[in-house]
């Protein structure tokens, strides 16, 4: 029995401008960061599922980049009978669109002490220990692996709140195993391993 609802966001949509990576060196193939933050959701959701882990999918639309606004909304008005836990699923980008060294795993909660912070940490544990050959980007100025920001969808929301970037589209390894439904399972479990971390806490 879940001691927690987790609502479940996969960032952005397959047409949302600019979120998407550089051509491949074939000249064909592109990433979508929407069309991958949804097969990762969809396979953590079915590890919910079988696990008997209340969850929301929050954001089931394909095609429609749903506002941040309106994602919040629909997680502070959902009636789970429980307390609800959100995660905006994400892949990371340079600041420029052409191909970067930048690369990475990371975590980011709102700023200040808030009680997503130790949520975050057992999400940074976990994914740290499901891909110990990855670099785990984090900030230790606070005490704690987090980084801080005030993203919206994670900022308005009425629970704790946290959004992971796994990995980044815009280098050209990550990239291409994100492409892979292998490395996209990974991401799901170590997501999955947290989860159940924290239900039994």
């Amino acid at each position: 029995m879940s001691k927690y609802c987790w609502c479940i966001d996969a960032g952005h949509a397959k047409s949302t401008p600019g979120k998407r990576s550089p051509l491949f060196p074939d000249g064909k193939t592109r990433l979508y960061e929407g069309e991958i933050n949804r097969k990762i959701a969809a396979k953590l959701m079915y590890k919910l599922a079988e696990g008997g882990v209340k969850y929301f999918e929050v954001t089931p639309e394909d095609e429609v980049d749903i506002p941040l606004s309106r994602r919040a909304n629909r997680v502070n008005a959902h009636d789970c009978g429980k307390p609800k836990i959100f995660i905006s699923i994400h892949i990371n980008a340079g600041p420029s669109p052409e191909w970067s060294s930048a690369n990475g795993w990371e975590v980011y909660t709102t700023r200040g002490v808030t009680n997503s912070d130790k949520i975050a940490d057992i999400f940074y544990d976990e994914h740290k220990k499901a891909f110990p050959e990855m670099r785990m980007r984090h900030d230790r100025s606070d005490g704690d692996f987090d980084r801080e920001a005030d993203f919206t969808v994670i900022k308005a929301v009425s629970c704790p709140a946290i959004l992971t970037e796994n990995f980044f589209m815009t280098n050209l390894e990550e990239a291409t195993l994100l492409l892979t439904d292998a490395f996209q399972e990974r991401i799901a479990d170590a997501h999955y391993r947290a989860i159940l971390r924290i239900e039994k806490m």
